[in-house]
């Protein structure tokens, strides 16, 4: 009987608690995430700045105020900044505030330090991948069925999306990082939504709200996932269509509040298009070669995608050429594209992820297809960035189901899924790695880059331009240098050279050595860029800045004056007021002896603008300091002084001329007048003082001859 009670009472206890333990979060996936991330952007770390930073930092003069420029910043058009003044260079204005704002920051605390630039990209790159997988991990619970989860769809994918080759562009330009921190923004917001429909608190709708604001202010194709966050919950969760609009609600809040704020800004969309080549490369193509071309450049995209390579940073006129529709590249992208839109809404009812992918791709690709509007180029490889996450998609998921379909014994299928895995990644690792180096900076990416964009005439342009401008360098190094070390520290820090150029240098140990190996490397560089930027004009004849170099390198390679001061010349007949042409002019002329062969050019420039300072002051200055002309003279010395009256030189001339013609009654003001404009020049208070003895006035030229004494003790006072 004890033994049965004591049974009972066992029975009848109460139960302990249960406790509830639970499971381990896996960080794994996220270690490799961050250690792959790092291997493979590793070595952008050491970069300069390239491509368009300078546009976005060195030459920005909001970004270089700091903290004081961030209100400039969030107020105008990304361009102003580097342009000093408002420009429509592209169709509805650039507003993207946000990166700008956090390289101000950076150049607040740091000042120009690129290592901190690319280290802050690659961690945000990273911290992207790690967004990205959190998300198709609580998307994908049906597909991840593998009990591996380096084999499950949301980790392949994402794995791919971090090694693709085609984001080097993004990471390894600081400037990408407007397109890093729209997609992490805006996978953000498709966090936040997910959580807040499994919880239903309202604190995520406010957290998502504002991360999708930021994306949105990141840059403007954060927009797309309008579409593509309700779209992702449609596919891979139950919450009713309500739910799916209450989370909603606060992405279009976000959207509206920054349109306003953009409208506010920049204005209505409503900038004409504009009608410069390299601006918008359909210019010269009909409706039918416009589509049939942009058709031809998805399909290009489409081959990146799969086999990325060749990459290049540029794609614009002419490397793209205007085809139409009886070009097999454009039929065949076409309808390629044309069977993706069928299975994408054939799968919309069923809900298959391949589907889903499809409508991911085109909805980040539409705003950048040129399709519905022109967005300043064929195309570039940093519109693929958020596009490229549905593929990435896409391609995990087709890859299980291809191994499935091959390998039926599940053990040889992990194993064979593993070395499919190895290899793609392999590969795609190590292209990213080896494209990273090109983007070391300008003069590496442009020279490496012009020989797979040999038809562009950016590419060939900006290599011309780079090449001559790093032989210039090499020339002043040159004469800088005192000895070997000198020379070898020089080399190492101040130019851009590669290694193996440097090597070719610096290998000989020997001054005199490096420096005939300098004048060789030199006279090859010029001669390399005379030859780019003849291709850049002869692909766009009227491609000014093109001409402008090519003029310089005439100059910098033989002091050839006409050629150089003809491509001047063809610049102020397509644009006379092109200032840069006015400035090299007066650069090139200052080292010519040739006093006919100036007056003879500045005659060419006065007929194409007769209004220009510079046009009027050098004819007057070389007709009367060196032809002894005072009667052509003075007219166009008349002519700069009306045109700009606070400049000190031409009154100074122009008092001279005066004088000279004994015009003294108008000579002695202009003379006044030039001191006051600029009265620590001893010449021309000389001047006024010889004035003065010539009218018979000693006791004044006495007095000008003793103040030109005290301005400069050394002046030589005439007797």
């Amino acid at each position: 009987m004890a033994k049965k009670y004591n049974k009972n009472k066992q029975k009848h206890a109460p139960a302990k608690p249960v406790e509830i333990v639970k499971p381990k979060k896996n960080r794994l996936p996220y270690i490799i995430i961050f250690i792959l991330g790092f291997v493979l952007y590793a070595n952008t770390l050491t970069h300069d700045y390239a491509l368009d930073d300078s546009i976005a930092i060195l030459q920005n003069e909001f970004t270089k105020e700091g903290f004081d420029g961030i209100k400039d910043i969030l107020e105008n058009d990304m361009f102003t900044g580097f342009f000093g003044k408002k420009k429509n260079l592209v169709a509805g204005g650039r507003y993207r505030p946000l990166s700008l704002v956090t390289f101000a920051i950076e150049y607040e605390l740091l000042g120009e330090n690129p290592f901190i630039s690319h280290l802050i990209n690659v961690l945000l790159y990273i911290l992207t991948c790690m967004i990205l997988y959190t998300v198709l991990r609580k998307l994908l619970q049906k597909y991840d069925t593998n009990r591996k989860w380096y084999l499950t769809v949301s980790f392949i994918a994402s794995i791919l999306f971090l090694a693709h080759p085609l984001h080097t562009e993004v990471i390894a330009n600081i400037k990408g990082r407007d397109e890093i921190m729209t997609l992490m923004g805006s996978l953000a917001a498709l966090y936040y939504t997910l959580r807040y429909l499994d919880t239903k608190k309202p604190y995520f709708l406010l957290v998502n709200l504002i991360v999708f604001f930021l994306a949105l202010m990141s840059k403007e194709n954060a927009i797309t996932f309008l579409a593509i966050i309700p779209l992702a919950v449609y596919f891979f969760t139950k919450h009713s269509f309500k739910s799916n609009l209450t989370a909603l609600l606060p992405l279009i809040i976000a959207v509206i509040a920054f349109l306003a704020i953009r409208t506010k800004m920049l204005g209505a969309f409503n900038i004409p298009e504009t009608y410069e080549l390299m601006n918008n490369p359909y210019i010269n193509a009909d409706n039918v070669e416009k589509f049939a071309t942009i058709f031809y450049t998805w399909g290009i995209y489409f081959k990146l995608l799969v086999f990325p390579h060749p990459l290049t940073f540029d794609y614009y006129p002419k490397q793209i050429p205007i085809i139409n529709f009886s070009d097999a590249r454009a039929v065949i992208s076409l309808l390629f594209y044309s069977f993706l839109v069928i299975v994408a809404f054939f799968g919309l009812k069923k809900k298959r992820l391949i589907a889903f992918g499809i409508w991911l791709f085109a909805a980040s690709f539409s705003v950048v297809s040129n399709l519905f509007f022109n967005v300043g180029a064929f195309m570039n490889e940093r519109f693929m960035y958020i596009s490229s996450v549905g593929f990435c998609l896409i391609l995990a998921y087709v890859l299980i189901l291809v191994m499935q379909k091959l390998v039926k014994n599940k053990k040889s299928y992990n194993s064979s899924l593993i070395v499919v895995l190895i290899i793609i990644l392999g590969l795609y690792s190590f292209k990213t790695i080896d494209r990273n180096t090109v983007w070391d900076n300008d003069y590496i990416l442009f020279s490496t880059d012009v020989k797979v964009s040999n038809n562009s005439a950016k590419s060939t342009c900006s290599a011309g331009g780079k090449i001559m401008e790093e032989a210039l360098k090499l020339r002043k190094i040159k004469s800088e240098s005192m000895s070997f070390d000198n020379l070898k520290r020089k080399i190492e820090n101040e130019t851009s050279l590669s290694n193996k150029e440097k090597n070719r240098i610096l290998s000989s140990n020997n001054f005199n050595k490096a420096g005939a190996e300098i004048d060789k490397m030199e006279q090859e560089m010029l001669q390399l860029s005379l030859k780019y930027l003849n291709k850049a004009i002869e692909i766009h004849p009227t491609y000014v800045d093109a001409i402008l170099l090519l003029g310089n390198a005439h100059f910098e390679y033989n002091k050839d004056y006409e050629k150089t001061v003809e491509m001047y010349l063809r610049i102020l007949h397509i644009n006379p007021n092109y200032d840069r042409a006015f400035s090299n002019m007066e650069i090139v002329f200052n080292s010519c002896e040739d006093v006919d062969l100036k007056i003879k050019i500045w005659e060419e420039v006065y007929k194409l603008n007769s209004g220009r300072f510079e046009v009027n002051y050098y004819l007057g200055n070389l007709y009367g300091r060196f032809k002894n002309n005072t009667e052509k003279a003075i007219p166009f010395l008349e002519r700069a002084v009306q045109i700009k009256p606070d400049n000190a030189k031409a009154y100074k001339d122009l008092g001279v001329a005066y004088g000279i013609s004994q015009m003294f009654d108008k000579s002695i003001p202009i003379l006044e007048k030039a001191i006051q404009l600029d009265p620590k020049d001893a010449q021309i208070v000389v001047n006024l003082g010889v004035t003065y003895r010539l009218t018979g006035n000693e006791e004044k030229a006495i007095e000008c001859f003793n103040k030109a004494k005290e301005i400069d003790p050394n002046f030589q006072i005439p007797q």
